[in-house]
């Protein structure tokens, strides 16, 4: 997260081509990044849940958020680069905008905010008298911590709410709110840990992070072109747009059985 104000950022490639200061938050990158995130909290269980299709949010390195950052860098590159019908987006927005949709989107989908749902539900929910769920753990976790059953709540979440049921929020309330609390410590010290790392693994180390190189490469602008130099070239768009033309067979198929 120290990526707007680390020294490394000044040499991020193309950063003098955007006019802006590289050192700076700017509201329109905290607010796309902060989009993507909430699209990806409404996108992903959707996609998950209800189509059953390839999670949006998965890894650290999740396509969802991906694909989305890069139709924003491709949008940015010919409308802004090339027609300059705005002013661009700088490689620090754009990298600040990747931050934030990812490291959002983690906590709305199901690594962190489906975890503090569906575990202390799941106590409730699957035990049984074969494997004694209750009587073994039921003494050790504060009521407060597990969501009550009286109203349905837990079994409606696991097997579907009745068509005009109304959702019993209360019944959830404190569930959320302390492993909520719980998860929201958890990610303070985790960037707390990254804050007193980052000098000693970037500075000194010169740890490269190899995952990162990928939007890198994609935000490389040089010679004051709009697009990166390894786009540039058509043995690039031949081996991009094979498999491209393939995957988009697959998801026509999904759901178009017709199309072959």
């Amino acid at each position: 997260m120290g990526l707007a104000s680390s020294p490394e950022t000044s040499q991020l490639p193309g950063i003098e081509d955007s006019g802006l200061s590289p050192h700076r938050f700017t509201v329109r990158a905290v607010l796309l990044g902060v989009f993507i995130a909430l699209l990806m909290a409404i996108g992903a269980p959707y996609s998950r849940y209800m189509l059953h299709t390839t999670p949006l949010v998965f890894t650290s390195f999740s396509w969802g958020v991906v694909a989305c950052w890069i139709g924003l860098v491709v949008i940015n590159a010919i409308g802004a680069r090339k027609w300059h019908l705005w002013q661009p987006l700088s490689t620090t927005e754009l990298a600040i905008v990747f931050i934030l949709g990812s490291v959002g989107s983690s906590m709305t989908t199901t690594e962190v905010a489906g975890l503090l749902v569906t575990n202390p539900a799941g106590l409730m929910y699957y035990a049984a008298p074969e494997n004694r769920w209750l009587e073994i753990f039921g003494g050790m976790m504060p009521k407060w911590l597990i969501p009550p059953d009286a109203n349905n709540s837990v079994a409606w979440m696991f097997d579907g709410r009745p068509p005009g049921a109304p959702v019993v929020w209360s019944d959830w309330t404190s569930t959320i709110f302390w492993n909520g609390s719980f998860a929201l410590s958890m990610y303070c010290v985790q960037f707390s840990l990254v804050a007193l790392l980052r000098k000693h693994w970037v500075e000194h180390e010169r740890l490269t992070f190899p995952i990162m190189q990928v939007p890198l490469e994609i935000l490389r602008v040089e010679n004051g072109e709009w697009r990166p130099p390894w786009s540039r070239g058509g043995l690039f768009w031949t081996g991009f747009g094979l498999p491209f033309v393939f995957v988009l067979f697959q998801i026509a198929h999904w759901f178009w059985p017709g199309v072959p």
